[in-house]
C-alpha cells in the first residue's frame, strides 16, 4: 500500500492541474476506427490511449488505457504498444469517440485480435471494488477524459435535436416502465459529466429527467421487443430512439442489467 501510495504521489506531481482543451488535440491524418484498433490522441500535456471494443455506426465505445502500470489494476491485461510509452494497462473506463473526430484526432498504433478476452477482462476490472490509491488514482484518469465526456454529450444532444425535429412516430418511442418495478431506494439520477448508461446493444444518455436510448444500428427498423426485468414492456419496429420517460423513478444501474433490446 505505502508503494502504491508513492506511486500516486507521483504520478499526481506529474498531471498537477493540467486540463486539455478539445481544441487544442493536435491533428493527424486518421481514419475511421474499427473493433480492435488500439489508438492514440495527442493532447498538449500526454497522450491519451485507447482501444475499441464495439462500433454502432459511427460512434465507437473505447476502453481507456493507462500508461501508469503499477497504479492499474494487477488483473488488467498488459499491452505491448512501443509507442510514446513502451506499454499500457486495461482499465474499467468507458469513453465514446465519434468517427468524425477519429479521422483528424485518432492515430491507430495497433490491433488487438482477441477482442472476448478484451472484453472478459473489461468485465473483471468492471466489477473490481477499488479503494485507498487506486480509487483515487483512477477518479484522476475519468477526470482527465472530461473533455471527451463533453464532447459525447454535446454530439448526442445535437442528435437528440435533430431528431426531435423528424416524423417523431417513426425516429422516437417514448415508454414508460410499469410502476410496479419501481424501487424504494432513492434512484440515483446520471449527471450530465458521467459516461452515461451502456448495455449490451443500446448507450443511453440522460436529459431532462428522461432516459434517451440508442440501439446498434442492426437493431433499428427490425421487429422486436424490449424487456425488462424479464417482462416484455415494448413489441413492435425497433426505433432510431427510445425515450423512458419515467426513469427518474428508477435506480440508474438496473437499467444497464435490466433492461434488453431483443429482435425477434
Amino acid at each position: 500500500m505505502e508503494f502504491l501510495k508513492k506511486e500516486l504521489e507521483m504520478y499526481k506531481h506529474f498531471i498537477g492541474n493540467k486540463k486539455f482543451n478539445i481544441n487544442s488535440i493536435k491533428k493527424v491524418e486518421g481514419k475511421s476506427l474499427e473493433v480492435g484498433d488500439i489508438f492514440v490522441i495527442y493532447t498538449e500535456f500526454f497522450p491519451i490511449y485507447g482501444i475499441v471494443i464495439e462500433k454502432n455506426g459511427t460512434l465507437n465505445e473505447t476502453l481507456f488505457l493507462t500508461t501508469e502500470l503499477f497504479l492499474a489494476s494487477s488483473k488488467a491485461i498488459r499491452i505491448k504498444i512501443n509507442h510514446l510509452a513502451d506499454e499500457v494497462a486495461m482499465t474499467h473506463i468507458v469513453f465514446y469517440i465519434f468517427d468524425d473526430f477519429a479521422t483528424s484526432h485518432c492515430e491507430v498504433i495497433g490491433k488487438y485480435e482477441d477482442l472476448d478476452k478484451i472484453k472478459k477482462n473489461f468485465e473483471v476490472l468492471d466489477s473490481e471494488r477499488y479503494t485507498g490509491p487506486r480509487e483515487e488514482f483512477f477518479n484522476l484518469e475519468i477526470e482527465k477524459l472530461t473533455p471527451f465526456y463533453d464532447l459525447f454529450f454535446k454530439k448526442i444532444n445535437e442528435k437528440i435535436d435533430e431528431i426531435e425535429k423528424i416524423d417523431e412516430d417513426k425516429k422516437i418511442l417514448k415508454i414508460k416502465i410499469p410502476g410496479n418495478f419501481k424501487k424504494s431506494e432513492k434512484a440515483e439520477i446520471l449527471a450530465a459529466d458521467t459516461k452515461g448508461i451502456r448495455g449490451e446493444n443500446f448507450v443511453g444518455l440522460v436529459k431532462e429527467n428522461s432516459l434517451f436510448i440508442y440501439p446498434k444500428d442492426e437493431l433499428i427498423g427490425k421487429n422486436g421487443f424490449v424487456m425488462y426485468k424479464n417482462e416484455k414492456i415494448y413489441e413492435g419496429v425497433i426505433p432510431e430512439v427510445l425515450v423512458i420517460e419515467n426513469f427518474a423513478e428508477f435506480a440508474t444501474k438496473s437499467f444497464e442489467n435490466d433492461l434488453k433490446l431483443e429482435v425477434i
